[in-house]
Formats: C-alpha cells, structure tokens, sequence
C-alpha cells in the first residue's frame, strides 16, 4: 500500500500474499504488490524509461520478462480470484515519481533524480527496506554518543546539590550549575554542527569525545577545590563536550527515511531521555555505596567517593567512546545533485515561501515556531533537573537517593514511550502528540501547587509530578516536536540547523534553572509551577492557531 503511492496510482486491491517467504533477504531486493489495473500504470511508466512493454502481459510468462512473477492474494478466498501481480526491483529504477523516497547516502534529495529514474544503494539498503535505516551501526554509536552526553548531567543529579551545600553553596549557585552545562552545549552546538558538513561526523563526534574526558576528570576533583565556581566551570566543560546533540540529529536525518524520521528521531530522544533521567538511579547507587564513609578511598590527590565517583567513571567511559569512534564509525560525504521536483515537493515549497504578516516566509516561520516550543518543553524538565532534589528534600522530607530513584523510574517509563513512537505516530500526528504532551504536563505541574511551607506534604503528590513530567508529557511532546522539526527543515544539511535547534532548548535550559532557582529562593515552588502552567497554555493556543501550516510543511 506504502509503495502504491511512489507509483503515483491508487490500486484497487494491494496487499502481501499469505506465502510470502519472510525469512528472505530483503536488503538489495523488494517487492511492490499491484493489481492487473494498476500494473497498468506500472508498465506506462517503465515503457517511458525504456524498461519495458508497452501493454499489460496477461499471462505469468510475459511479467517474468520483467523480472517479475504472478501470486493470488490471500483475500482471494473473501473477494474472488484476482491476479496479484509481483514487481521484483533490484537496486535499479523504481519509478519516475518516488515521492515516499527520502535520501541518498551522501545525502541529497532523492526526488531530485525523477529524470534518471534510478536510486543510490543507499535507498535500496534503508527507505525500501522494512527497516528503513541505513547504516545501522553509524546510528547505534551515535546513539551511545548522545546518551553518554547527557549521562554527564544525570549520573551527577543526586549529588550535585548535596556537592553544592558541602561547599557552602546556595540554591543560586545549584542553578548556575545547572545552567553552566546548557551554556556550554549552546555555545558550540551551531559549530560543531557546521564542522559536521565540513569536517565530518567523526571529527567532530571525536573533538567532543576529548571535551568530556577533560571536563569529567576535572569535575571529579571539585571536591578538592572546594568552591561552587569550579563546579560551574567543569559543568560548562561537560556542556561543551555534549554539544553534538544537533550533529547526531542531524546524522540520522540523513540516514532515515522522512516517513520514519519521526520514529528513529524519538529514539534517539528516548537515547538521550534515558541518560539523564534513567542514570540517576546510578548516581543514587554510588551515594549508598559510599555514604558509610568507610569505602571512601583518599590517596594524596586523589579522592574516591560519592561526589568524585561519577566524575571518574564518565572519563572511563568517554575514553573507550574514543577508541570506538575510530575504529568502527564510517563518515558520509555528500554530494550534490539536480533535477526537476516532484509535484508534492513543489506545493510544499510554494506554501513554505508565502509571507507571513510578521514579513518572513512560512517556511522560517514554522521553524522559529518549533523552536519555540523547544525551549517551552526543555525549560519545564530543566526546572526539575534543578530543583527535583531540593524541593523532594523540603517539601516532602525524602532523602536524595529515594527523589533519584523516583527519577530514574519514571525516566524508564518516558522511555519506553519514546520507542513505541513508532506505534504512536500510527495512530496520531505530531500536532496532536505535542499538544497531548503538554496537556499531560499541564496536569503533572498542578500537583506542586498549593504546597505547605513545612516538609509534611504527602509524597505521592512529588511521585505523581514526576511520573506525569518525566513518565508521559515531557517525552512523548519533545519526541514530536524534534520530528516535526526535522521535517519542517526539509531536505536540506541539517547540521546547522539542528545545531541552532539544540542551542535554543540548550537556552532554555541555562534561563529556565536560573529562573526557577531565584523564584523558589524568593517565593515557592508553587509559584513555579503557576507560570509554567502559564506558558504550557500559550503554547497550546499557538500549535492549534498554527496547526495547517505546521502539518503542510512536514509532508
């Protein structure tokens, strides 16, 4: 049914026969299913690229000339006997118009070889495989990249504010903490995004592998220095070792399919989501492990215990990241290429280059609009990555490794919404998931209002937030807001462009955590939760207002 569609023809009976063999090799050979009338189309189409007859064969014999076979479907029984006719294609033409087709391997646009009618290997081994990935292993290092970026700031969540207060820091000083890592991922995001269509993924993808064995050694000795302004500047460190968040969205833009790109986007969010809400349960592990103090190993320099612990492990761990970039990552080139575009790709753009009344194109437009609604989804999870320990601490009297763990368990459950996005994408769009997401953390954000003063509120109110946050409404609007993003682009390097995406979510997580640290200082939590209850209801307002636009740009 899917590839009825890149034939441009709507046939009245297209499906699997039930004797499919599925154990087969699909990688370099597919198959496209097609009654006799809209073989029709198939064959007009292939007589235009000298592929084939003119006529519709009427026997099996005539279609095995074109490689090709006959099969009954297995509606037959319910429908009558129709002819269901096999189209074998290997890595050769398709057809003329293959609008459901997204990428080459150097990443160009694939519509824009319509004229020649053929497609790189890439397509063969990715769009028009079940999978619809290539490169598969590319992707899977990509992915322990991003989440060993943001482990940096998860597996450290428990200990940061207990780190801060030993050094005579105040909730001020825990959000410039906080926000130091954004800072640090803002500031070189659009470059190391621009170095990626200059200098290659595995450059770049190395360069920051280096940054965060540095940065995460020396935040292991933040405890010898003991001044809260050497944790900001090993968390800026650590913020610009993670800055390839754009870069890896950017690589698997190019190896995916756009029908899929939402799926395989929000798995490396669902990635990402598990470093820095799953590691916690980590960072509470090692707090147990030495709280006794009798574990605690001090040799000269050197200082082994639950602030020090995560610092350590991340530069162990971020040393092999190198030596498996270099030997297993290949990079990909790109490659430019021309060529009329289809008739779906035309209207697209000419919707995307009318004027809005604020003078700028629609196209620019949506894409300011999703960054919008980046920094409004990232601030409210960046304010719980400041304060979730502080306000579990004294407005629910729970120790830190119990708020980690409550953390961590939820940060499970977002995940694991995340990679049934496939599933959810089936059944909803990426307008209705964003606002569906935030209605969700809309509801989790009520729970903290209306708090007592004293640590006597009940902790299922805490739970509850967190599940509503971190379990549900923060992963499955992010998951669909990156998706849209990424389709709204185009078909164009994203590197850059991805890069400013994550610098602006990487904003709102440096004004956010100050925001939140100063209004919980001067007047509660509640509050907090008010305004961002405030900003989610806007925003809502604003996706509905717009909702035509954003849906056109993302075919």
């Amino acid at each position: 049914r899917r590839y009825s569609n890149v034939l441009g023809t709507s046939p009245p009976h297209a499906t699997l026969p039930a004797c499919r063999d599925k154990g087969k090799e699909r990688r370099a050979q597919f198959f496209t299913y097609f009654s006799k009338e809209a073989l029709q189309c198939v064959l007009s189409k292939l007589r235009k690229m000298n592929s084939g007859p003119s006529t519709v064969p009427d026997d099996t014999a005539a279609l095995a000339a074109l490689g090709g076979s006959s099969s009954t479907s297995s509606s037959d029984a319910e429908n009558g006997p129709e002819t269901c006719y096999v189209l074998s294609l290997e890595g050769g033409v398709i057809a003329k118009k293959a609008d459901d087709i997204d990428q080459h391997q150097d990443g160009t646009d694939a519509e824009n070889d319509e004229e020649s009618g053929t497609i790189a290997p890439s397509i063969v081994s990715s769009v028009m495989t079940k999978e619809e990935l290539h490169d598969a292993s590319g992707f899977s290092i990509v992915c322990w990249m991003v989440f060993l970026a943001d482990m940096s700031r998860g597996v450290v969540f428990p200990t940061l504010w207990p780190l801060i207060q030993s050094m005579g820091g105040t909730e001020i000083d825990l959000g410039y903490s906080v926000a130091a890592f954004s800072v640090g991922r803002a500031a070189c995001a659009p470059v190391f995004g621009r170095g990626s269509v200059k200098y290659g993924y595995t450059n770049i993808l190395l360069l920051s592998a280096a940054i965060l064995v540095i940065g995460s050694f020396l935040y292991a000795q933040a405890p010898l220095i003991g001044r809260p302004g050497f944790v900001v500047f090993t968390q800026t460190l650590l913020g610009v070792g993670s800055g390839t968040l754009g870069v890896s969205r950017a690589y698997t833009a190019e190896v995916t399919a756009q029908r899929a790109r939402t799926t395989y986007l929000a798995w490396l969010s669902a990635v990402q989501y598990f470093g820095f809400s799953v590691t916690p349960l980590l960072g509470s592990a090692m707090t147990v492990f030495f709280e006794d103090g009798n574990r605690v190993v001090g040799r000269g320099f050197f200082l082994l215990n639950e602030f020090t612990a995560p610092g350590y492990f991340l530069s162990i761990l971020s040393a092999l990241t190198i030596g498996l970039l270099a030997t297993y990552f290949k990079d990909r080139r790109r490659a430019k290429a021309g060529g009329p575009k289809s008739k779906k790709r035309a209207s697209v753009e000419q919707v995307a280059a009318t004027k809005t009344f604020l003078g700028i194109s629609t196209h620019t437009a949506c894409i300011l609009g999703c960054m919008y609604l980046n920094i409004v989804v990232k601030g409210v999870i960046s304010c719980f990555e400041t304060l979730g320990v502080q306000v579990a601490q004294e407005s629910f009297g729970l120790t830190p490794a119990y708020a980690g763990t409550v953390v961590a368990i939820c940060g499970i459950i977002g995940v694991a919404e995340l990679l049934m996005m496939g599933f959810i994408t089936r059944h909803m769009s990426d307008i209705h998931m964003i606002i569906s997401g935030m209605m969700v953390l809309i509801v989790g954000l009520s729970g903290l209002v209306g708090l007592n003063d004293t640590a006597d509120n009940a902790a299922w109110r805490y739970i509850f937030t967190i599940f509503m946050v971190y379990g549900i409404g923060y992963s499955l609007a992010q998951g669909a807001v990156l998706g849209m993003f990424s389709k709204v682009v185009g078909r164009v390097p994203q590197g850059e462009l991805m890069g400013w995406f994550s610098v602006v979510g990487a904003a709102s997580r440096v004004v956010y955590p100050l925001l939140s640290g100063y209004i919980v200082y001067y007047e509660s939590i509640g509050l907090l939760c008010i305004i961002l209850i405030g900003t989610m209801v806007a925003s809502i307002v604003y996706v509905l207002a717009n909702r035509k636009e954003f849906s056109h740009l993302s075919l």
